[in-house]
Order: C-alpha cells, then sequence, then structure tokens
C-alpha cells in the first residue's frame, strides 16, 4: 500500500520544522537591536508582512522569508486586543507549537510564511486569514491553526516549502519556475490518487448495471458514521462501494475524503455524471480508432420512445475489425430526436458521425427498419445519404422483416385469439407473487416432472420471433396451468380471481386454442432458430440470403405435403386433450344450429382455420 499524501506531508512538515528551528535563533539575534514597544516598530527586518504582495517573488524574496522570517523573542510584549468584553493578545508559545507560523509586527497579526510564499490559490478552498490578511482574532486560534494545518494549499505549501530549502541547501540552486513544475506533476499523481477508486467504482457500476445513487445522499464520508450508513444501504451503491474500498483498507481514498472540502469530495452527483461522460469519450474514441483502420463501415439506426416518451434514435457502426479480421457492431450513442422526418434524422446522422470524427465518405451500407421516413425512395433516409455517397447501399433490416411476415401471419383469428388468451394468463400469475408461488409448488409436487421451467414468460409486444419461448414454455406447463387455475376457481378467497380463473381455464380448453398453441409452436421452431442467425454480428449479406432460403424452403416443403404434417401436430393435439378429459370438437358453423351436431370432419376444419 503507498504511503497516504498525509503522511507524506507530516514528513515534510518535519523537515522543514527542523530548518526553521535551526533559524529561530538566528532570526532574534539578526532583530535584536530592532525590538521596541509595539507601536514604534513599524519597519522590522524581514516582517512577515512585507512578503503579503500581489507579484511573484523571487529566489532570494523567499529565502529571507523562509530562514529569516521576523520572529519576536520571548519577552515581546504583544499588543492586546479587544474581543466583545474580554482582552486577547498573541502568545509567543503559539511560534514554538506551530513552526509554520511568523509574527507580524506592521500588521500586529499571523501570517502562515509557507502559504504566503507558495499559496497563490486556493483551488476550492478561499485565501483568507493566515494568507492574504493576518490572524488578529486570538479566542479560537489554536483551533484556527490546526484546522489550517489540514487545508489542502497548506499541505501543498509545505512541500513546496520543502523542495526550496532542500534545493538551495544542497548547492543545486534550481530555479523556482523548475521546482513549481515538479510540484505541478507532484500535484497531478495526487489528484490521480484520488480519482482512481472512485473512477473504479463507477466503472464496476456500470459493468455490472447498478444504479449510483439513491434516494438520499447525505454526509461527509470521512465520518465513519456515515459511512457505516453507506454500508447498511441506506445510500447510493456508489457511496456504500466507496465506503467498503476504505473498511478494506484504502488509505488513499480515506486521506482523500479526510483533507477534501465539502465542496471537493468528487462524488457528487455532478462530478458522477461528468466521470461518466469521459468514460464514454473515451470508448467512443477507441472505437472511432478501429472504424479508421478499416477505414469503410456501415451505419444501423433504428427509433424508439423510452418510458419518459422521449423519442431517441440509436446509432450503431458495423465494421471490420483489422487486428482481429472479425466483424464488429459498437453502440455509438443515444439522440434525442425533436423531429423524426427523413431530412432531420439525416442530418442528425451526419453530424454525429462528423462530431466523432468519423468520414462520411467511407459509408459503404445503411440498415434500418422499412419505415418510410428512413427506407422512402425521394425523402427517406437511406435515399438522402445515396444522395451523397452512392455507394451506401440501403438494407432492410432482415430481421425486422421476418418479424413483419409472423406479425402478418399471426393475423389469423384463431392464431391471433390464442396469443391473447396466454399473454393475458401469463399477466394473471405474474401480477401476484402467492400465484407464481402457486404454480411452482403444484409443478414441484409431481415426481414425475422432468421440467425444470417453474415460470410462465410473458409475451414480448415487438419481436415476434422471441414469442417462441413464451410459447414452448406454455406448452411444457399447460397441465399444471389447468391445475392451478382449477384449485383458484373452486378454492380462491378473492370472487375476481375466481372469476378470472374460471374464464381462463375455459378459454384454454377449447379445441381451436389447442390447435392454435400446436401449431404455432411447430412454425416458430423454424423461424426462431433463422432469427437468432441473422442477429449473429459475424453475419453477412450472402450467408443471410442462404439461411432464409433454406427456412423458406423447409416451409414450402411442409405446404406440399400439408396433410401429413398436419396430421402429426393434431395427432399431439388430441394426447393433450385425452389428459385434460376434452373431447376436440368442431365450433358451430351456423348460429341456429342448436339441436345437432356439426357434420365436418374435425381434423379437415382445424387443417383450413388454423393451419
Amino acid at each position: 500500500m503507498t504511503i497516504s499524501f498525509k503522511a507524506q506531508m507530516s514528513s515534510i512538515i518535519s523537515n522543514v520544522d527542523a530548518v526553521t528551528t535551526d533559524n529561530l535563533k538566528n532570526s532574534q539575534e539578526d532583530n535584536k537591536e530592532l525590538h521596541g514597544s509595539a507601536s514604534t516598530t513599524t519597519h522590522i527586518l524581514h516582517d512577515i508582512a512585507s512578503f503579503v504582495v500581489s507579484r511573484s517573488l523571487n529566489s532570494s524574496e523567499i529565502t529571507a522569508c523562509l530562514k529569516n522570517a521576523y520572529i519576536p523573542p520571548p519577552s515581546y510584549d504583544f499588543p492586546i486586543s479587544i474581543e466583545g468584553k474580554r482582552k486577547r493578545k498573541f502568545q509567543y508559545k503559539y511560534l514554538l507549537s506551530f513552526p509554520w507560523l511568523a509574527y507580524s509586527v506592521i500588521k500586529q497579526g499571523a501570517y502562515c510564511k509557507w502559504c504566503v510564499v507558495f499559496s497563490t490559490t486556493g483551488g476550492n478552498q478561499c485565501l483568507g486569514k493566515l494568507v492574504k490578511e493576518p490572524l488578529v482574532k486570538y479566542k479560537n486560534i489554536i483551533v484556527d491553526l490546526q484546522n489550517h494545518e489540514k487545508k489542502e494549499y497548506h499541505l501543498l505549501a509545505a512541500q513546496k516549502a520543502n523542495n526550496f530549502i532542500r534545493n538551495t541547501e544542497s548547492g543545486f540552486e534550481k530555479s523556482v519556475d523548475v521546482l513549481l513544475n515538479k510540484h505541478k506533476q507532484q500535484v497531478i499523481e495526487y489528484n490521480r490518487k484520488r480519482l482512481i477508486p472512485i473512477v473504479k467504482t463507477i466503472i464496476f457500476c456500470a459493468k455490472n448495471n447498478l444504479s449510483l445513487r439513491g434516494h438520499r445522499e447525505c454526509g461527509s464520508m470521512a465520518s465513519e458514521s456515515i459511512r457505516n450508513s453507506c454500508l447498511s444501504g441506506e445510500q447510493g451503491t456508489l457511496r456504500a462501494l466507496l465506503a467498503f474500498r476504505v473498511e478494506s483498507g484504502d488509505k488513499d481514498l480515506l486521506s482523500h475524503f479526510d483533507t477534501s472540502s465539502k465542496n471537493c469530495t468528487m462524488i457528487s452527483p455532478v462530478i458522477q455524471n461528468e466521470i461518466i461522460d469521459v468514460i464514454g469519450n473515451l470508448v467512443i474514441k477507441k472505437i472511432v480508432e478501429r472504424v479508421k483502420m478499416a477505414k469503410y463501415y456501415s451505419i444501423l439506426c433504428d427509433e424508439t420512445t423510452d418510458v419518459s416518451t422521449l423519442e431517441q434514435m440509436t446509432i450503431c457502426v458495423r465494421y471490420v475489425d483489422v487486428t482481429t479480421w472479425l466483424i464488429r457492431e459498437d453502440f455509438l450513442g443515444f439522440i434525442e430526436m425533436v423531429s423524426t422526418t427523413g431530412t432531420v434524422i439525416k442530418n442528425t446522422i451526419e453530424q454525429k458521425l462528423v462530431s466523432i470524427g468519423l468520414n462520411i465518405e467511407n459509408i459503404r451500407g445503411q440498415g434500418y427498419d422499412g419505415g418510410s421516413n428512413m427506407s422512402g425512395r425521394i425523402n427517406g433516409v437511406q435515399a438522402l445519404i445515396l444522395k451523397e455517397q452512392p455507394l451506401a447501399f440501403y438494407t432492410h433490416c432482415f430481421n425486422h422483416s421476418l418479424n413483419l411476415c409472423l406479425s402478418k401471419a399471426c393475423e389469423v383469428s384463431a392464431i391471433k385469439n390464442m396469443n391473447g388468451i396466454i399473454s393475458t394468463i401469463s399477466t394473471f400469475f405474474s401480477a401476484s407473487a402467492i400465484r407464481v408461488n402457486k404454480l411452482k409448488s403444484i409443478i414441484e409436487s409431481d415426481e414425475k416432472n422432468n421440467i425444470k421451467k417453474n415460470k410462465l414468460k410473458t409475451l414480448c409486444e415487438t419481436r415476434w420471433v422471441e414469442r417462441h419461448d413464451a410459447l414452448i414454455t406454455f406448452k411444457e406447463l399447460f397441465l399444471y396451468i389447468i391445475e392451478a387455475l382449477d384449485d383458484y376457481e373452486n378454492n380462491g378467497s378473492k370472487s375476481d380471481s375466481s372469476s378470472k380463473a374460471a374464464m381462463y381455464g375455459s378459454a384454454i380448453r377449447k379445441s381451436d386454442f389447442l390447435v392454435s398453441l400446436e401449431v404455432a409452436v411447430f412454425i416458430f421452431s423454424y423461424t426462431l432458430n433463422l432469427s437468432q442467425i441473422l442477429q449473429s454480428k459475424q453475419q453477412d449479406l450472402s450467408k443471410a440470403l442462404n439461411d432464409v432460403i433454406t427456412v423458406r424452403e423447409s416451409l414450402e416443403s411442409i405446404r406440399k405435403d400439408v396433410d401429413s404434417h398436419f396430421k402429426n401436430i393434431f395427432s399431439e393435439v388430441l394426447k393433450i386433450a385425452s389428459k385434460i378429459d376434452v373431447d376436440i370438437k368442431i365450433p358451430r358453423v351456423c348460429g341456429k344450429q342448436n339441436q345437432r351436431a356439426n357434420v365436418l370432419v374435425a381434423l379437415n376444419f382445424f387443417a383450413t382455420s388454423s393451419y
């Protein structure tokens, strides 16, 4: 573990104190003949106030201030000041306790000679008493002096003083500029030590998808009670992790919290956002460097509305990483959209690419959805970009096209109703933890059950291909769902739940639901694999076309022998129906046929209506 900055400062201050003590007697002897009363000694040699000037001090003046600053003798009669109703005055013992302290006869107050010389700015801490102005109030002088010792600019001034004295005594006599540059590098290294644990913690939260802030964040992290509060989960994740680092022995971070002022802790929400922005810019910079090495690239864009109804556009870049010769697709960011016309979107894309340093002339491909503002032949984004770069060919997203095909195919009445019923039942169970546990207990109570799934999945609203997993899960848990709904229908404590369970149980026992479920699962088994392949980063146009042709030929072969394939599907439906004691019947084809059964064959009817 590296030595903390505070420990380094203690060592430096000790070195400077030794030099100061050695010069104390010399300074007293040099000024011995000049002592007199406070009212007459207005021209004291090397009075500390004479070094408080607006300009930079030269080397001889700095040496005079650090080594020969006026120090009154123990017998000096310090002037009395009235503070309220009490009389107070400066005491000689303060000079012995704080070697950096110097008394000005001219200003009749105390200064810090290190800060007078080297503290030109306090950063986030204001320079005032003991630096630009004398300390003339002595009621709480010990506390004031101890607080000054902890100031960041005082610690840095002590380091500068130590370097200067060591330089002059060693005979090298480097210029003040050289010493200040060295000090600047030391400040940079110190600030890096302060920021590194904070930045690492923010990156950790980002990689693990953890929110940084909580509902209530207050108190200085230098306080042990506040750190314990963070560790107990009462504040945000970032503060909790920082408190854990301190608890685990991060002395640099603890030193930062102990010495920093309230407005310089570097963990405020504003600083957190700035660090995140810097990290994001570095990531984009690295992506741009890889794209420039490949030279040519394609852009992928899509629009979406978030939960706050804010219209955003996602922009990604696709290129070949020449270091590994693999195709990469990298996310460049979200862009807020004030308008979704083709011209506005095209201008926004160009501005984003130019701002990150990519040349528009090197675009060789465009990938969007089929919206008219994106794919329009006249004023669509792809057409407008093609006018400026004729080689930027547009490709309608293959997976989006597949989604559109499935969406259209699922408009068949029986399939559409089946999807709606499954979605409603999934919501019915997921809306209550009691219902979820009920279904789970029924599944686990079956000793013959080999299914690892114990929870229903909701149907995705937009990605039709992703519904395949939800339909497969529903089919595998079908018998357990029936049992759970029957239990709620007969033993439910709430009338609302009982009535809904009865209604859902009746719906999923109908013949058209059972047939539609089996048909959808069968067809989606072909399209699911295709969807996953089309979304692969390593996919290219020729391979995608071959995959689409393969699936299409498979579906065409099924269509040529549709009767035999549907017989297999229908036999699976009959097996499920027998387990729940349901007879597969044809719905009535006429509302007036109340006294006789329908004359159509069930197999032919469902083959026509659902398959």
